[in-house]
């Protein structure tokens, strides 16, 4: 699986907007409105958990493990 980085140069070469991370689902790509599946395998728990471990704050964790889910952002310059 790849790194978070490596999805969000993925998210970014494909001009998309968003990153859609699914246990059971290979992460997806919204292009231009349209999700997008990529041809990765599908993500465990344990990868999710892996991605956002750089990124998420102990508050956006909690909330992950209370709800099932969480949002966040991320501003990333490629350039």
């Amino acid at each position: 699986m790849p790194e978070l980085d490596q999805l969000l140069r993925m998210l970014f070469d494909e001009d998309g907007s968003d990153l859609h991370l699914h246990v059971g689902q290979p992460p997806i790509l919204r292009v231009h409105g349209l999700l997008v599946r990529t041809d990765l395998d599908p993500l465990t728990t344990k990868d999710i958990e892996r991605l956002l471990a750089v990124v998420l704050s102990e508050e956006l964790r909690q909330c992950l493990n209370l709800h099932g889910e969480a949002q966040a952002s991320l501003a990333v310059d490629f350039a």
